[in-house]
């Protein structure tokens, strides 16, 4: 009886190990028979040397060399390569515990993957709704691996909710287990519309997975290339499902640790095509922290971390940002998301830059341009969006460039070439001879810089920012060297200032008629508005301002061509203080102070007290002007007077103060040897003899026996309507008798100079008048040589004997001088380089006299120069005592 048992035993555990070893022998054999029509039904099939091999032993399945693509490809006997194929998998083991399976547990003793790819795709099909609509509509497919996911339909989901809920069913208590899991080359192919993307897995490890109705726990460790770009991320996982308050809740934790390499943004610009025309640019980031999972939020907490875009090149509609590069660096950062309310943040962070520029998206031209960008510290607390409040240690930019025209350089003025070699050799004339009809020249051509920058910063340091939602605190803000340039052309217009235009003239008059619409139809809610504004008062937004100066020299160059000649002139800033500004304590007194120089010798000081929020003007104020070249502000002048200041100095000694809107001050000026012309640009005879008119012989009653005027006027009156008064004139008319020195005294002082000066008698006055000798200059030429610094060097010997006389030096231009053709009538542009080069010589010499030979700049003169029209003009300085 026993062996028959142990027969029908063996038996039947022979027949078991049989039947396994035909499931081992033929699982292969049978895949191939029945998964064909199960793929195709799905519009797949598989490759013929695909082999998918089951061990009942183990409860181990083994792939190899498997190979997924669509079934169109096949019918069109396409080559199935890798390319084409929409899985692979070249060996795989999944090994599942049987033991487990008892007790509802699938776990893996063995779980590898080597060599897999797979493709996902993206696409877009058109399909006809109905016969009335004759539009088609068009729907987003999903397909992984060939197979089309199934479009969502919300009907059905609630459906099933619903049926759900009826039917009470109960969870599944199964768990899942995974001791060790490892994909080696994985490569996911994704063709999203028509841009495709890589990601290729180089290793993915999985640790002590365990996933069950209780909780998620487990480590991965992943490491790839997106789209070539290295990425990698470590993750710590452990989260639990427990019933709070009858509701089941997730709680537990999330270490992470993630890093990117250099991705370019250029191939996910289709993404932000609505939004965006262009996207350039690597990312970069390193990020390291743990998220918090509780009841009432989600807590985000990071360590140091860092994201970076380099050569960021991004263009909107109207604006680009050209190949910038910024790196956003967290060394701490916590951001809550509670299940009810607002989302709360504090941390601290640091923003830098470099290569920053911002411009039109239709031009080259630059908006802002920033060499290095430095923001350290930013700390941050928002408990709300509204609520928040921050604090910069300091705000550096380095080498900023403001409004910069770079594409085009049209319209740029043009003024002559100056000749220097075939200028006639010319016999010098006396001033009084016939002026000659002289054809004008043509028009060689010097291009003014239009691309110069608006404003050149080489530095800007903010420091100590301080915000809340009521109020901005400042520190201090310093400006290394500045360098702007304001040039305005004849309409009056900034000719290099750029602008980003967002709507179009049209667009901008139907906004207009549309505002002006709604003012209309909200004409009757006045208290609303009022009730509004005394709202806004209530709540106003308080500055405050410790310090602003400018640490290195400053200069501002302004150039004016809508006048004829053309302003220019560079004014030198040595000091430029601003202190305690306070909306908040709008009593207090700011102190302003400025010092600057236009040209090298005007010097320009101001140093004040003022209140600028008080609700009535409050202030101190000293201003004085050293040696302001009168002929350089003729020009804005000339229309409204209906003269030119051809020559002159202004002294003024300013002081005013203003208590509550009184105004009570005090201005000394001083004026030295002022002289009016007519309005003409040209000049036939030489100085001394043409440019007198009867406006002349009136101001010299003015004049003391030194040949200044001395005004001492009062400021009085409110700053509304402040009066200025003229009195105390000094050394009027009857001090001239001081000057009715004998003939033979101006003679004799004279003599010891006689190489250099000559004696003429003033038309219509009672004294000589000394005249010293033309200084004559090359056509073209303006710096002083060995000869003409022999003449000047005499002529300082003079200025320091007899050294309480001024000097004035009129420099002239001789019409040859410029290439010309046969032409009635000389360009504004040539005549302006004229007049230029006569400044020079003039220039020249003050600035031998005052440099080398140490006279004081005040005492010598520099007129307005001159183009003298005469044939036989020479090129020179003419002096004036």
């Amino acid at each position: 009886m026993l062996t028959i048992f142990n027969r029908i035993i063996g038996a039947v555990a022979l027949l078991i190990i049989l039947t396994l070893l035909a499931i081992w022998a033929f699982s292969p054999l049978a895949v191939r028979q029945y998964a064909p029509p199960f793929l195709a039904e799905l519009g797949l099939e598989m490759s013929e040397s695909s082999s998918i091999r089951l061990n009942p032993f183990k409860g181990a399945l083994t792939v190899n060399d498997f190979a997924l693509s669509e079934l169109t490809d096949q019918k069109q006997n396409v080559d199935q390569s890798h390319g084409s194929n929409k899985a692979v998998i070249s060996h795989a083991v999944i090994d599942v515990s049987l033991l487990a399976l008892v007790a509802k547990q699938l776990a893996f003793d063995e779980l590898d993957f080597d060599d897999l790819s797979i493709t996902i795709e993206r696409v877009q099909s058109q399909n006809q709704q109905s016969k009335e609509d004759s539009e088609p509509t068009t729907k987003e497919i999903l397909k992984i691996a060939g197979y089309a996911l199934p479009t969502d339909n919300p009907d059905n989901d609630e459906e099933s909710v619903i049926e759900d809920k009826e039917q009470g069913s109960e969870p599944i208590n199964w768990s899942l287990a995974v001791p060790e899991l490892s994909i080696d080359n994985f490569t996911a192919r994704v063709l999203d519309l028509d841009s495709s993307h890589e990601i290729s897995l180089q290793n993915l490890s999985v640790v002590d997975l365990a996933l069950a109705q209780n909780g998620l726990n487990g480590t991965l460790a992943l490491s790839a290339l997106l789209n070539e770009a290295p990425f990698k991320l470590d993750l710590e996982i452990a989260l639990e499902n427990e019933v709070i308050e009858e509701q089941e809740t997730i709680t537990g934790q999330v270490l992470f640790a993630s890093s990117l390499d250099k991705l370019a943004g250029s191939a996910f610009s289709y993404l932000l095509k609505d939004q965006l025309n262009k996207l350039g640019g690597h990312l970069d980031f390193n990020l390291e922290g743990e998220v918090n999972i509780q009841a009432n939020g989600i807590a985000l907490a990071l360590k140091p971390s860092y994201l970076e875009v380099q050569q960021l090149d991004l263009s909107l509609a109207d604006a680009e940002v050209r190949e910038s590069s910024l790196k956003l660096t967290a060394n701490s950062l916590a951001v809550l998301l509670p299940n009810d309310g607002e989302i709360s943040a504090e941390g601290e962070i640091a923003l830098n830059g470099q290569n920053i520029q911002i411009g039109p998206s239709n031009s080259e031209d630059i908006l802002l341009a920033i060499e290095n960008m430095e923001i350290s510290s930013l700390s941050f607390n928002a408990p709300s969006i509204d609520t928040l409040t921050a604090s910069v240690n300091e705000v550096l930019l380095k080498e900023v460039r403001i409004s910069q025209r770079i594409s085009t350089n049209a319209g740029a003025s043009e003024s002559p070439a100056i000749n220097t070699q075939e200028a006639p050799e010319l016999e010098p004339v006396q001033s009084d001879e016939t002026a000659q009809q002289i054809e004008q020249p043509s028009q060689p051509k010097i291009t003014i810089d239009r691309s110069a920058p608006l404003l050149e910063l080489a530095s800007l340091d903010i420091s100590q920012i301080q915000y809340k939602p009521e109020a901005l605190s400042i520190e201090s803000i310093d400006l290394g060297a500045l360098d702007a340039r304001v040039q305005i052309d004849e309409r009056q217009q900034i000719s290099n200032i750029v602008s980003i235009r967002e709507k179009s003239i049209a667009q901008e008059a139907l906004d207009e008629a549309v505002a002006e619409e709604q003012v209309t139809s909200q004409g009757n809610n006045t208290s609303e508005v009022e009730a509004d504004i005394e709202k806004e008062k209530a709540g106003s937004f308080n500055f405050a301002l410790g310090n602003f100066a400018l640490r290195d020299n400053g200069d501002i160059t302004l150039i004016y061509e809508a006048m004829t000649p053309r302003y220019e002139q560079t004014f030198n800033i040595k000091t430029l203080i601003l202190q305690k500004l306070n909306t908040q304590t709008p009593d207090e007194f700011s102190h302003l102070e400025i010092s600057l120089i236009a040209g090298r010798y005007t010097l320009i000081d101001v140093i004040g007290e003022l209140a600028p929020f008080a609700d009535q003007v409050n202030m101190t104020l000293d201003v004085n002007v050293k040696e302001l070249e009168l002929p350089k502000i003729s020009p804005f002048i000339r229309t409204a007077a209906g003269f030119d200041i051809a020559n002159g100095q202004l002294d003024t000694k300013t002081k005013v103060a203003i208590v509550n809107d009184i105004v009570d001050g005090n201005s000394e000026i001083e004026i030295r040897g002022l002289e009016i012309d007519n309005v003409g640009d040209v000049q036939s005879g030489s100085l001394a003899e043409s440019s007198f008119i009867p406006l002349n012989v009136a101001l010299g009653a003015l004049e003391d026996s030194d040949g200044r005027i001395e005004l001492d006027v009062p400021i009085r009156g409110n700053v509304n309507n402040p009066n200025f008064g003229a009195a105390g004139f000094l050394n009027l008319v009857a001090q001239r008798a001081a000057i009715a020195a004998s003939q033979s005294y101006v003679i004799n002082t004279f003599v010891p100079y006689a190489n250099i000066v000559t004696l003429t008698s003033i038309a219509g006055s009672y004294a000589l008048k000394p005249r010293v000798a033309d200084l004559i200059f090359e056509p073209g030429e303006y710096e002083l040589n060995d000869e003409q610094k022999a003449f000047v060097d005499k002529l300082a010997l003079l200025l320091k004997d007899k050294d309480d006389i001024d000097m004035q030096a009129c420099g002239f231009a001789a019409h040859a001088e410029v290439d010309f053709d046969q032409k009635e009538s000389r360009n504004p542009d040539e005549a302006a380089e004229l007049r230029r080069l006569a400044l020079d010589r003039a220039t020249q010499v003050k600035n031998y006299l005052v440099d080398e030979k140490e006279i004081t700049s005040s005492r010598i003169l520099i007129c307005k120069p001159v183009i003298d029209e005469q044939g036989a003009a020479l090129p020179r300085v003419e002096f004036e005592f």
